[in-house]
């Protein structure tokens, strides 16, 4: 079946924390609200962040495509695809995020629509899955309160789980005591009973954010991620995220960005200042459970710098170890030594072993051209690249010529460049696969 290009450059409007339900009249305009997925079920006007970056994949002819926010106005998306700036062809498309963008995690089985040759959009809900969002829209804070924020040192922030997994926590500060001294700051998950946060049990690791002397909080959203095997939940089950200063900070306190609850039910939790409850307030924070139905075991946590090259080639390919029944999607970065690198094409191939059979279908994905670096980014239907749970199998993505950052820490599987191993090193990428289709896991009591 032939697919007809859409001769305008589209302009998607879409959020930070929350989903997309959008009706595109033509393609030189973009109408919707905005309704946050997980928690509040409510319709909002549309909000964004320049900080934020996603990629929109097409899922049925193996076309990917790169996008993230403008900065005028902010929170709207300009499209890059391989004929620019002609838009996007018909057909299906995936919005997801990975580990080395912003704060959405991915999202793969909403999808948008566009017809065949009307170079219109349908009505579509893109969402990013949480299990908490709440974080202020484009109209500022104004709604929040006439000082939305509150000092201290230790914050605990209530929550209900809609998914088994944590892929992504973030938050917003709006100072931090001596403007030119450092703050560590902790996350961490909690599962709750019916004492103070004190008497808490954590059941994740600590991840810290550095922030360092020259860093003004209030213009930046700090986040860090998980991957799916880190930490388990029940779904419908209440949990807390813990934000702290760690004692190894300068700075003594910070303020934490926090929107007065007005009895609304705008969130399924409330905020804790140590072990002081605050019923009247919600934490600005965003706490991603990944897709339902998907994980990601093959990505960074720990330290995100981008140091290392592997070396420039035509083939690079990681070996992995699959936790999962198929492949869902894929992202990964690469250089060419120019400031603006070219959207190269880049051909992704699943095989049994390297050098080895073939698994599923290929995927060709255009980069999306970013500061001295490309992303690129594949999507996978379900059942597309069939997978058998812990046994390893080989990825491998063909480009004209690029360089691929490394992992800076150590993964089941292996690198490889031009076909030859990297022993002890992973490539700087992410993978998530369909997990199986197991029942929602009731509340205890």
């Amino acid at each position: 079946m032939t697919k007809r290009t859409v001769t305008r450059m589209l302009v998607l409007t879409c959020v930070l924390s929350a989903s997309m339900a959008m009706s595109v009249v033509g393609a030189e305009s973009a109408e919707g609200m905005m309704t946050t997925a997980g928690v509040t079920g409510r319709e909002d006007t549309p909000r964004g962040w320049n900080e934020e970056k996603v990629y929109v994949g097409q899922l049925d002819v193996g076309f990917g495509a790169g996008a993230r926010t403008a900065d005028t106005p902010v929170g709207w998306f300009s499209i890059s695809t391989k004929e620019q700036p002609s838009g996007f062809p018909a057909g299906e498309y995936a919005l997801f995020t990975l580990c080395y963008d912003s704060i959405p995690a991915f999202s793969c089985d909403t999808r948008l629509r566009i017809p065949e040759g009307t170079g219109k959009v349908e009505k579509a809900k893109l969402e990013t899955p949480a299990h908490y969002s709440v974080m202020y829209g484009s109209k500022g804070y104004e709604a929040w309160g006439k000082s939305p924020f509150i000092g201290g040192d230790d914050f605990y922030q209530t929550f209900v789980a809609t998914t088994p997994h944590v892929t992504r926590i973030a938050t917003k500060l709006a100072d931090k005591s001596g403007d030119h001294q450092i703050l560590n700051l902790n996350y961490a998950v909690y599962q709750t009973n019916d004492g103070p946060p004190s008497t808490w049990r954590k059941i994740s690791p600590v991840r810290s954010r550095f922030l360092s002397s020259g860093t003004d909080p209030i213009i930046h959203i700090f986040h860090v991620p998980f991957r799916s095997n880190e930490v388990t939940l029940v779904r419908g089950r209440t949990y807390a995220v813990r934000f702290w200063r760690d004692p190894s900070s300068q700075s003594e306190r910070f303020a934490l960005v926090a929107r007065t609850d007005k009895g609304d039910g705008y969130a399924k939790g409330h905020l804790f200042v140590g072990d002081e409850p605050r019923k009247d307030l919600d934490a600005y924070a965003y706490i991603s459970g990944g897709e339902a139905g998907t994980v990601v075991n093959h990505a960074p946590v720990g330290d995100l710098e981008l140091k290392d090259f592997v070396g420039s080639a035509k083939r690079h390919g990681q070996t992995f170890k699959a936790t999962g029944t198929s492949l869902a999607g894929v992202d990964t970065l690469y250089a060419t030594g120019e400031v603006s690198p070219p959207s190269l094409p880049v051909i992704f191939q699943v095989y049994d072993k390297p050098g080895g059979k073939p698994i599923g279908k290929t995927k060709t994905c255009y980069g999306l051209s970013l500061a001295f670096q490309g992303r690129v980014a594949a999507v996978w239907k379900r059942g597309d690249v069939p997978l058998t749970p812990g046994r390893m199998y080989y990825i491998e993505w063909t480009s004209p010529g690029s360089n691929v950052w490394r992992l800076n820490e150590d993964l089941p599987g292996e690198a490889y460049v031009d076909g030859v191993a990297k022993p002890n090193w992973d490539l700087a990428m992410s993978i998530v696969e369909y997990a199986d289709d197991a029942p929602a896991t009731k509340p205890a009591g």
